[in-house]
C-alpha cells in the first residue's frame, strides 16, 4: 500500500492511497521476457515508464518494449517485453503521480541456462 500526498494551491493536502504489485518473472537465457506492475486502487490514468539497473529508459535499450495500460475499474496493468533475455536483471516501474511526484517500484528477471532452476548447498565438516 502506498500513499501519496499533494498539496494544492489553496494549501490542503490530499493523499492518494493505491497498491502497487510487481510480478517478476523467470525466463531460460534467450527467451522473450514480459514483466508487469500491476496498480489498483487508482482514480485515474497513471502515467508509467520503465528503466534498467543503470536508470536508462527501456525505449532507449533495443530489443526492449512496453505497454503504459490504462485504468479499467481502478486497476492499471504496465506490461514490459524483453525479446531475448540474457542475464538477471532489475528494472524500475516508475508512476508519475503528479509531474512533479513519482513512485518506483522494482521488478526483476531472473535468467537461467536450462529450463531447470538448480539450488545447491554445501556441507562443512
Amino acid at each position: 500500500l502506498q500513499a501519496e500526498m499533494a498539496r494544492n494551491g489553496r494549501g490542503n493536502v490530499k493523499v492518494f492511497l493505491f497498491v502497487v504489485t510487481p510480478h517478476d518473472k523467470t525466463v531460460k537465457k534467450g527467451d522473450s521476457a514480459t514483466l508487469s506492475c500491476i496498480m489498483t486502487d487508482i482514480v485515474k490514468n497513471l502515467t508509467v515508464t520503465w528503466g534498467d539497473d543503470q536508470g536508462k529508459n527501456i525505449v532507449e535499450l533495443p530489443g526492449h518494449s512496453f505497454i503504459q495500460g490504462t485504468n479499467v475499474g481502478g486497476t492499471q496493468k504496465s506490461t514490459m517485453t524483453i525479446e531475448e533475455a540474457v542475464r538477471n536483471s532489475t528494472y524500475a516501474c516508475t508512476l508519475a503521480i503528479y509531474p512533479d511526484q513519482t513512485y518506483s517500484s522494482d521488478v526483476h528477471l531472473f535468467v537461467t541456462n536450462s529450463g531447470i532452476v538448480l539450488g545447491f548447498s554445501t556441507i562443512l565438516s
